[in-house]
């Protein structure tokens, strides 16, 4: 916060006062065009998150409200559920192995919210737009710093990032944004739904999803479509994804 605000300040030429946001005002989620869906299941849940409103706490925080908190979505037997910080599956006692025609792949994507935030041009009104080039500094900085296999900067440098995310709810913060917040972490929510709800009608079986990524076992017979894909939703989202191969996995639950 201190080095994104001192950043802002020399190019705004004065320091953003905290916005006075008070409890009880409410507003709505607004999609982003991308977010489509095929299936009758996911278009009601976007339906439903886009007419519910959100509400700002006695306390300066954004709750889930109920409709949304209490969704459970079956999507080809695995469950999901959506939070204020993102969406997790909920398997327990998984095992999967690499072997037999099939393949474990992870995809996650770089940079989830750092990125979301970029890509919406949406910026904390008493900052202004400055703060989406100081931004835009940092980020492509720490993406940079990592595929040159730089672990310092790039690691200092996602604290600073993710951190951000973080100060756009925090109502002690001069970055302080709740709209923003919640644009940010439910579009990041129903963008993996889309892309896991792509693989599951390509007959591509996801079976494990945790805020910014999800994990499939792939038949091999099906590689090609599962690559064609995944790039298809990077182009639709304007985001890339990360890929690692499992040799197995074995889960108590999505958290362990």
């Amino acid at each position: 916060e201190a080095v994104i605000v001192s950043q802002v300040t020399q190019l705004n030429g004065c320091r953003p006062k905290r916005p006075d946001i008070q409890p009880g005002l409410a507003f709505h989620y607004e999609p982003p065009s991308f977010l489509q869906y095929q299936t009758e299941l996911l278009q009601w849940v976007l339906r439903t998150v886009c007419t519910t409103p959100f509400y700002i706490e006695y306390d300066g925080s954004v709750a889930l409200p109920a409709a949304i908190k209490e969704l459970r979505l079956n999507i080809a037997g695995n469950e999901y559920q959506m939070g204020i910080g993102g969406l997790h599956s909920r398997e327990q006692q998984a095992m999967y192995h690499t072997a037999n025609g099939f393949t474990i792949y992870d995809r996650d994507v770089t940079s989830y919210y750092p990125q979301l935030i970029l890509n919406s041009g949406m910026y904390p009104a008493q900052l202004g737009q400055n703060f989406l080039r100081v931004y835009q500094r940092i980020v492509s900085r720490r993406v940079e710093a990592k595929a040159h296999g730089d672990k310092v900067t790039a690691d200092s440098l996602k604290i600073t990032a993710n951190g951000t995310f973080g100060k756009l709810g925090s109502p002690f913060s001069d970055m302080y944004s709740p709209h923003q917040m919640i644009q940010v972490t439910v579009t990041g929510q129903l963008s993996i739904l889309m892309l896991i709800e792509r693989l599951q009608i390509a007959g591509i079986q996801v079976v494990s999803a945790n805020t910014d990524g999800i994990t499939i076992f792939c038949p091999d017979v099906l590689k090609p479509v599962y690559l064609a894909t995944v790039a298809q939703w990077e182009r639709d989202t304007n985001l890339t994804t990360e890929e690692a191969v499992y040799a197995a996995l074995y889960s108590r639950d999505v958290n362990n």
